[in-house]
């Protein structure tokens, strides 16, 4: 019974609350294959393979932090280049499935 009074300051209904979690986790997983991780995956080992193929003789310390900025730059651009693919192909996709989409 402790859960109902912060229930009701909140005036959300237990069922209502599970709805709006169902929700949030239906988008973030729409979100999330919106990206095409699976490429992103492969991009990644790319960039890291560029990256270590790049790096000067010279270089004793393996600098880490620059690897990090790298893959995370490179993931966010491919992400949303394929998010941006996704919303380009839209209508030629709906036209192959009839939906026509406009």
């Amino acid at each position: 019974m402790a859960a109902e009074p912060t229930l009701a300051v909140l005036n959300v209904a237990p069922g209502a609350r599970r709805d709006w979690a169902v929700r949030l986790c239906a988008a973030t997983a729409d979100y999330w294959a919106l990206t095409k991780p699976e490429i992103n995956f492969l991009i990644a080992i790319v960039t890291f393979a560029g990256f270590y193929l790049g790096l000067p003789a010279e270089h004793h310390d393996f600098p880490f932090l620059l690897l990090a900025n790298t893959l995370l730059g490179t993931l966010l651009v491919s992400s949303g280049a394929s998010a941006l693919n996704q919303f380009i192909e839209r209508r030629f996709q709906g036209r192959k499935r009839g939906l026509g989409v406009r």
